[in-house]
């Protein structure tokens, strides 16, 4: 077991994030890639004399260190993190299912949603799902929410429609650069892998 240092000058700089589903964490308007399994906790972020980025466990163990990246609005990937990710091929329907029901164990209506999007996406469900949540999780739970109710509201459960109405609703702060488009550029510049919101387009 790694000590996170204590009581020292460094101890200023540790600085507490939760994972996304996506396997990333946000510092200084870039995001960094953690293994797999650390998806949706929590974890400590230590900078290293300027040039790294170390990402230890709750428990103090280092998981995983970055290069620093000199821009803004990277997203900096190690491959190897998304072994088994949360939308890799080998996914099924029913893990994504169960973690979407426990991100929003307190919406009534999760299972009806997802049941509905099913029935609407007949082909290839598990992608729609995993698209859905990917674009989810730079927003709120009470901004999702909305969106989910206005699904309802117009019968209308393709991915398209729902990028639509969350492009209103504001980003988590985590996810907001002084860029008011950052959202966008985080899908633009990305280093190693890139994804726009093209990526998310069923034409």
């Amino acid at each position: 077991m790694i000590e996170l240092p204590c009581g020292s000058i460094k101890d200023r700089f540790k600085q507490i994030r939760k994972v996304t589903l996506d396997c990333l964490v946000s510092y200084r308007s870039n995001r960094y890639s953690v293994p797999y399994a650390f998806a949706g906790k929590t974890v400590w972020l230590l900078p290293h004399k300027g040039i790294t980025l170390k990402i230890y466990s709750q428990r103090g163990n280092l998981i995983t260190e970055h290069p620093l990246s000199l821009k803004k609005g990277q997203i900096i990937i190690n491959k190897t993190h998304y072994k088994n990710k949360i939308y890799d091929e080998n996914s099924n329907y029913m893990k994504l299912s169960l973690l979407f029901k426990e991100r929003f164990k307190e919406y009534e209506k999760a299972e009806e949603f997802l049941q509905t999007l099913k029935n609407q996406r007949m082909i290839q469900p598990k992608y729609h799902l995993a698209k859905i949540m990917d674009i989810l999780s730079y927003y709120d739970n009470e901004s999702c929410i909305s969106v989910m109710d206005e699904c309802f509201r117009y019968r209308n459960f393709t991915l398209n429609f729902i990028i639509a109405l969350i492009s209103k609703r504001k980003p988590k702060q985590d996810n907001v650069s002084s860029n008011p488009n950052s959202l966008l550029n985080k899908y633009q510049n990305i280093t190693e892998i890139k994804r726009n919101l093209k990526e998310y387009s069923l034409c």
